[in-house]
């Protein structure tokens, strides 16, 4: 993906294998982030929004080393862990109506 820049990262997930039935992005991004400024994370979060690739946004009321301190690392791991949750669960559920459902 090289270079850092949105539009890079955008082509790389937005590819076919990428985005494919039933797949979604959780996008976390901090607020005072100075590494990976907010006006890129709103870029992505617009280019996903303009291509229709299905995702969530959560955004952290911190900076880019502070996501990793209390009590940021928790509300980080929160929505992390509900996104893989809910993402089990419908699987869970997609496979219990069978393939013929799906």
């Amino acid at each position: 993906m090289g270079g850092g820049k949105p539009g890079e990262f955008l082509r790389a997930i937005s590819r076919i294998e990428a985005n494919g039935p039933g797949k979604n992005v959780l996008v976390i991004y901090a607020n005072y982030d100075l590494t990976f400024p907010r006006e890129y994370s709103l870029q992505v979060v617009e280019a996903f929004r303009r291509s229709g690739l299905r995702h969530e946004v959560r955004v952290l009321p911190c900076g880019h080393y502070t996501t990793g301190e209390t009590p940021y690392k928790f509300i980080d791991g929160w929505y992390m862990g509900s996104f893989v949750h809910r993402a089990f669960k419908a699987l869970r559920k997609k496979r219990r109506r069978g393939p013929a459902q799906a």
